[in-house]
């Protein structure tokens, strides 16, 4: 029997002083022959006994996505609500992944109180984690408190990364300058690049491979330089600040009119340094604006990827992969739900509106803004990014981008404050309708990970019938992706001309987690923003919101190779600190690194080094030095690519810079058992499956501390270093 719900245990006197008495007299009828003997117990006990009784046990390989509580009532909603949060949390692991590893590769110490500082925002961070919090049904008030624990957080872990990058800087004794953060670049905010006319930037991976990053900085300024490690000069471009980004009122106080645009190159596991100074003369790397001509479609390219917008319209029309020459027709809009909502508190409850949990459209059809986007689309050219700005209406705006180089295109979307004057509540989505033949089939993420099919009105493991065409086929975007894929019936053997030319994917990936689906064959939405009346009277509701969604269109057998990769560099995303240092790059190169690297080798382009942290946890052999828990994943699934999905080895001598290892030993994926330890319990089931367990294979010093892994492996190892 389970005990307990939400808000029963305010008062845990209370409450365990009624469990005590429950428990009493109820064993107390034993006496006369009652069977019943009730305990305290735990999950694992429950599920001991349950492994004893030797029954053969049903089971279930789909999830339980989308769920509901009754005909009307999806629980869909808070796969997309509070999306500032959801974004905040996403940066913030982000920044703690950046955390953790400089604290390890510089070997700081406790005397630096770097554990401490470390944990203010581990601890926020898993708060943020609980099913009240980062899904946005909790009320305003401590949505407040877990995003202000999470800022302190933050700051707390800056400290660490400063006094990190100032010990690993170092050649010699010459102190390193402190290093100072700008935490709103998001909205083109940096105090630092906006007073200072020279200052440095230290751009930090967090991958262990080498990375292209753009970077983009708030200056006042028209023309600047850029030097990298080397004294090398780098290509920039300048671009105004958008209007959308002016109106954001935290940006009240700014002085900054454009952003300098340049690529970072980055070595894995480490660091670049670049100079970067304001000159005099005439601008020389600007940026030209155009109008979309009468009549005549609009077309924006690089040498990969080509996306034309309708010179009738003035919205997207196609986008061809320039290097297979794949090319999707797609409609991209921005476009609401109008939510169902209640004159009462209890007459909402009746009627089940749109709310924190709930999503339920009172249409089966979004709605459309109606706009002019050929009057209000302007295009922007220059040598490192092309942009397209739409404005659907004064509150839903969009900015779609090009990088130089890019395989895919960024689309920012900037939305708010929604309206709600008319007494409406509304859903905003992003709308991409393609000619792909799809069959009902959309594919999604499972937590960033494995990709499930989703089919429209269907469950795996019940006949079901859906009572909401809408919010019933919704489905959480976690962490990476949202895939359309072309269906074909004709067996490729028969023609494979034919089916190959078919072989299409569509791609998007997003910053944040968001509920999305497929309603109609070839079309893919995801919802971006919400703001309802009901269920939590107005605190659902961020205000002026922007995030990011990236598309890709190529052939099937291609396309995870790009989204495996990007979806990474978009969740482990670098991290940026700067010095108002006026030193020239020459003279720096002499005291400090310009360039560091923490790894000898770069992992393999399908592994990912998952944690990389100082252990202060249990000790499973003798501690001659303070030992790291690391660990690895493979980050394709089987068959997923030709060549990527194939077992790998990386052989972990000689692979980090500051240390040798002396020896490893595998832990469970917890890390709080030697896996060697680990003993599961065996299940009879009503179907057969392959053992998954799998024994502790070990690494020792012969084989140079090899470490293999398969598709979609994790293994976690506790390392002591020479």
């Amino acid at each position: 029997m389970t005990m307990g719900s939400d808000f029963n245990y305010q008062n845990a006197h209370t409450w365990f002083k009624n469990m005590d008495k429950l428990i009493k007299y109820v064993n107390q009828r034993q006496v006369n022959g009652n069977k019943v003997n009730v305990f305290y117990s735990t999950p694992s006990c429950y599920l001991q006994s349950l492994n004893n009784a030797s029954k053969t046990w049903t089971t279930k390989q789909d999830d339980f996505f989308p769920y509901a509580h009754r005909p009307h009532s999806f629980w869909t909603g808070y796969f997309t609500s509070r999306p500032t949060l959801k974004g905040y949390v996403r940066q913030t692991n982000n920044f703690l992944q950046v955390c953790k590893q400089l604290d390890g590769l510089a070997k700081l110490k406790d005397t630096d109180n770097s554990t401490f500082h470390l944990n203010i925002l581990r601890e926020a961070l898993g708060v943020a984690q609980h099913h009240d919090a980062v899904s946005g049904t909790e009320k305003q008030a401590v949505a407040y408190d877990y995003a202000e624990r999470l800022a302190n957080g933050v700051m707390e872990c800056q400290k660490v990364v400063n006094d990190a990058l100032k010990k690993l800087y170092k050649k010699g004794s010459t102190p390193a300058p402190n290093q100072l953060f700008c935490n709103l670049l998001n909205i083109s905010v940096c105090h630092v690049t906006e007073t200072s006319k020279q200052f440095t930037l230290t751009v930090y991976n967090p991958l262990a491979r080498s990375v292209s990053s753009w970077i983009r900085l708030p200056v006042v300024g028209t023309n600047y330089t850029i030097r990298g490690p080397k004294g090398e000069n780098l290509q920039s471009q300048m671009i105004q600040v958008s209007a959308d980004t002016k109106r954001i009122p935290e940006r009240t106080g700014s002085l900054a009119k454009n952003e300098l645009v340049f690529r970072a190159d980055l070595p894995p596991l480490g660091f670049n340094t670049y100079f970067i100074s304001m000159t005099g003369t005439k601008e020389r790397h600007s940026t030209k604006s155009f109008k979309m001509k009468s009549n005549s479609d609009l077309v924006m390219k690089n040498e990969h990827v080509s996306l034309t917008f309708d010179g009738t319209t003035g919205a997207l029309r196609q986008i061809t992969n320039l290097d297979s020459r794949v090319t999707v027709q797609v409609k991209q809009e921005l476009m609401y739900y109008i939510g169902v909502s209640g004159s009462s508190k209890s007459s909402a409850l009746n009627a089940q509106p749109s709310g924190a949990y709930i999503f339920r459209p009172n249409e089966t059809e979004p709605l459309s803004f109606h706009a002019d986007l050929k009057k209000t689309t302007a295009f922007k050219e220059g040598a490192l990014v092309q942009e397209v700005y739409q404005k659907f209406s004064p509150w839903a705006t969009q900015v779609i981008r090009l990088y130089d180089g890019a395989k895919h295109a960024e689309f920012e979307w900037t939305v708010g404050p929604i309206p709600v004057s008319d007494m409406n509540g509304k859903e905003v989505i992003s709308r991409f309708s393609t000619d792909l033949t799809t069959k009902g089939v959309v594919y999604t993420d499972a937590n960033g990970r494995e990709i499930l099919q989703r089919k429209r009105n269907h469950r795996d493991t019940w006949n079901f019938t859906n009572t909401e065409p809408v919010s019933g086929n919704y489905y959480p975007v976690n962490m990476y992706k949202t895939v359309l894929k072309n269906a074909f019936s004709t067996p490729i053997s028969k023609n494979r001309h034919e089916d190959e030319s078919k072989k299409i994917q569509f791609t998007v990936l997003t910053d944040r987690s968001q509920g999305g689906g497929s309603i109609t064959d070839g079309n893919l939405e995801l919802m971006v923003h919400r703001r309802l009346l009901w269920d939590d009277y107005f605190g659902v509701s961020d205000f002026l919101l922007s995030g990011k969604h990236f598309i890709y269109v190529d052939k099937i057998e291609n396309s995870a190779k790009f989204h495996r990769d990007m979806a990474l560099k978009l969740y482990m995303a670098p991290s940026l600190s700067f010095t108002t240092s006026t030193m020239k790059q020459s003279d720096w190169n002499k005291i400090y690194h310009t360039s560091w690297s923490g790894l000898k080798t770069a992992l393999p382009e399908n592994v990912h080094m998952l944690t990389f942290v100082q252990w202060a946890g249990p000790s499973f052999t003798p501690r001659t030095s303070q030992p790291y828990l690391v660990r690895f994943e493979h980050i394709y699934e089987k068959d997923e690519d030709a060549t990527l999905s194939q077992p790998v080895k990386i052989a972990l001598q000689n692979l980090f810079v500051p240390f040798d290892v002396q020896s490893v030993e595998e832990l469970t994926l917890g890390a709080n058992l030697q896996l060697s330890q680990l003993h599961r319990l065996k299940w009879k089931t009503n179907q057969h499956f392959p053992d998954l367990s799998r024994q502790s294979q070990p690494v020792t010093a012969t084989d140079n501390f090899t470490v293999v892994l398969n598709p979609m492996e994790i293994r976690t190892f506790q390392i002591t270093w020479k």
